[in-house]
């Protein structure tokens, strides 16, 4: 049966919003859920800032609001996904710090009795199903061990580093963080240089202002091994477990200043953000914040009428 469009209904793209892009019944919803909300706060400037802060305040600022300023306690639920992530990176650091201890890597056996331990046993509907999570952690952290270098020098295996931006108000910089899974000293046929590697679990979608940011932050690790910082050549990595594939990055100057302007920019505007504009999306597959206030629009290939209910928040 066809869906004719009521003429005399007014969607959700339709309904009138407040500055913060929210309907009447989204922010009478927010208030319900949150009524310590208070309206035009600022993140504080002493707020560590992360690359993955500056992601969510792209992808949603509401978000970030929740998160980071009104620390809204997120739901206790497993994600599979995120805990595989989780685990596959916990063992590629047991890997990593055995080279500089001059132990052997842990063999693929080794590996398996490792994640297994870790991979619960009540999320999964059956034995089957858990052996093959637990066989494609294994996969993932083989092919990020194969790409250890026994001939590299370990710097920073999994160590937060940070360095202060003074930013737009010189008088209060913030304190920029990273925490790279790997920072190694290598040599090629040119001389040595810096590789940082991130590992990820998810799809190939490469962030070229990560590693502009990990190389600002890395900077006084760059002057200890040279008189010129700047001159150090500096490669960064992207390691796609789930895809084994890798996107590379040589972060030299032109690289650096060409991205620079806008990794301030978006500092800035979330420094200045008082508005935190909630960004729904039918695409989220998974929020913790979920239920929080957000009424996504419906997609062009649903009808009027089955997406008309504020209760269905997924910001």
């Amino acid at each position: 049966m066809a869906y004719a469009p009521r003429i005399d209904s007014e969607g959700p793209n339709d309904r009138p919003r407040n500055s913060a892009g929210m309907t009447a019944a989204m922010a009478t919803a927010r208030e319900s859920s949150h009524p310590h909300l208070r309206d035009g706060v600022r993140l504080p400037r002493d707020r560590n800032i992360s690359p993955t802060l500056l992601h969510h305040y792209a992808t949603c600022p509401y978000r970030v609001r929740l998160q980071y300023i009104d620390q809204v306690p997120q739901p206790r639920r497993y994600n599979h996904h995120l805990s595989q992530g989780r685990i596959a990176h916990d063992l590629l650091r047991h890997a990593a710090l055995c080279i500089p201890r001059n132990q052997p890597l842990p063999a693929p056996d080794q590996l398996f009795a490792m994640a297994n331990r870790r991979v619960p046993w009540k999320e999964f509907p059956s034995p089957e199903t858990r052996l093959g999570y637990v066989e494609q952690i294994v996969r993932w952290v083989n092919y990020g061990v194969a790409h250890l270098d026994r001939d590299a020098e370990y710097l920073v295996i999994e160590r937060f580093r940070s360095r202060p931006f003074a930013g737009g108000d010189p008088r209060e910089p913030v304190t920029l963080l990273f925490r790279p899974d790997l920072v190694l000293l290598r040599g090629d046929i040119d001389g040595e240089f810096i590789e940082v590697i991130d590992y990820k679990t998810g799809t190939p979608r490469p962030d070229p202002d990560v590693p502009v940011i990990a190389r600002f932050i890395l900077r006084p690790l760059l002057a200890e091994l040279s008189p010129e910082p700047s001159a150090v050549r500096v490669r960064f990595t992207y390691l796609w477990l789930e895809h084994q594939a890798t996107d590379e990055y040589d972060l030299d100057v032109d690289f650096c200043h060409q991205h620079w302007p806008r990794i301030t920019g978006t500092i800035e505007r979330l420094f200045a953000e008082t508005e935190w504009q909630p960004n729904p999306s039918f695409r989220c597959n998974y929020c913790p914040y979920h239920g929080n206030a957000c009424t996504p629009p419906p997609p062009a290939s649903l009808p009027l009428t089955a997406a008309t209910d504020d209760s269905a928040a997924t910001p």
